[in-house]
């Protein structure tokens, strides 16, 4: 099915903004034709990322399973494509620290060093005023203050056990991270030297472990060995996948031949790689080796991510956990990055979309609307964690 559509010509790659997409399918099990109508809305994507017809291929054959047949049935014969062109406002692109600084909000008093740079147009100044800031920041509080260590150590062995810093398993995990080698479950990516390949095509690995790799989980485990040993070579480690990632999949890139769920190609992932980033951010900050100009890069990252997620989320109420994920991204952001000039916004959009959430899609009973125990659990801890942060 995927095969017979790519090889029609619906846009030849150009820029364009699509409302409406209508597919006419064969459904050869009730041996007749039906169109099957897809707002934008459905696609949980920024409008203006729908660039060209390869991309609206992958998309559509992801979401053909919810219509009203199986999508095995399905042939795809044509598509209408609406175009209502809209100007591109989603997107953040950082191209240096002078647009990082000027997106800040400078009124707020705590940047008084940082605008008084700034006012001599000294930006290598106002750079370093701003990471001694957030070196020195005692609020916001992701959770723990981690400049307390006694208590993040106590807190993180308490919830689980003593081995998560100390255990075979946890050094184990690291030292793969150290030697390049990233694994989820069987699957497992060995990038010794050099970039990674986060696609994973050429180690041959599944498109599940490329989706799940680009969530940057792992940043945080790095944090932790960090956290417990003071060794700088942990934080040049999660620097390198940071900014190799950033390098080869920079805001808002979408690749021609990709699955969905991985790298902008979808909410959850860019939901979770905000939340692994800011979390990670807690643990390097005051390192030694995140000069001023990481500071911002990193940074940069995290509010390019948030505006993705702030448009996305800003398309309107979608049902199931995917949306959720992109709450729990953009809300982290918003309340530990309110020196950004869209805070407020991001935070007004995050809380809006998550009480509508938690009013349609909490059953009576408590249950999560999806009746799986394992997305009721992780809905259940998205809710939680982001009423205690």
């Amino acid at each position: 099915m995927l095969t017979h559509w790519l090889g029609r010509d619906l846009g030849s790659g150009k820029h364009q903004n699509y409302s409406t997409i209508r597919p006419v399918g064969l459904d050869t099990k009730l041996g007749q034709w039906r169109t099957l109508d897809f707002p934008l809305e459905y696609f949980r994507y920024p409008q203006s990322e729908m660039k060209d017809a390869i991309h609206l291929a992958f998309i559509l054959t992801q979401r053909l399973s919810d219509s009203p047949a199986d999508a095995s049935t399905l042939v795809i014969d044509d598509i209408e494509i609406y175009y209502e062109p809209e100007p591109e406002e989603w997107l953040i692109r950082f191209e240096g620290v002078e647009d990082f600084i000027d997106a800040l909000d400078l009124e707020r008093p705590e940047l008084d060093r940082v605008r008084r740079a700034v006012r001599f147009s000294d930006y290598e100044a106002a750079a370093e005023a701003y990471a001694q800031h957030m070196r020195q920041r005692r609020k916001p509080v992701f959770y723990l203050d981690y400049r307390d260590t006694d208590a993040i150590m106590e807190s993180y062995t308490s919830l689980y056990g003593a081995d998560d810093f100390s255990g075979a398993a946890f050094r184990k995990k690291i030292d793969e991270l150290m030697s390049g080698t990233l694994a989820i479950g069987e699957f497992v990516g060995k990038f010794p030297e050099g970039p990674v390949d986060w696609w994973g095509e050429s180690q041959g690995l599944p498109w599940t472990w490329s989706a799940v790799i680009q969530r940057m989980q792992f940043l945080p485990e790095l944090g932790k060995a960090y956290l417990d040993t003071g060794d700088e070579r942990y934080a040049e480690k999660a620097w390198h996948y940071f900014d190799d990632f950033n390098q080869q999949w920079p805001s808002g890139k979408f690749d021609t031949i990709i699955p969905q769920f991985i790298g902008w190609h979808h909410g959850i992932g860019v939901g979770e790689r905000t939340y692994s980033l800011i979390w990670a951010y807690q643990f390097f900050q005051r390192s030694r080796s995140f000069t001023p100009e990481r500071h911002i890069a990193w940074q940069s990252a995290i509010f390019e991510h948030a505006q993705w997620l702030n448009s996305s989320i800003g398309q309107g109420f979608r049902y199931t956990n995917q949306q959720v994920t992109e709450i729990f991204g953009l809300l982290a952001a918003a309340v530990m990055f309110p020196e950004s000039q869209h805070a407020e916004e991001w935070m007004k959009t995050a809380l809006d979309s998550l009480l509508e959430h938690m009013e349609r899609e909490v059953l009576e009973d408590g249950a999560y609307v999806e009746l799986v125990p394992g997305y009721h659990n992780w809905m259940a801890d998205l809710f939680l964690k982001l009423a205690r942060l």
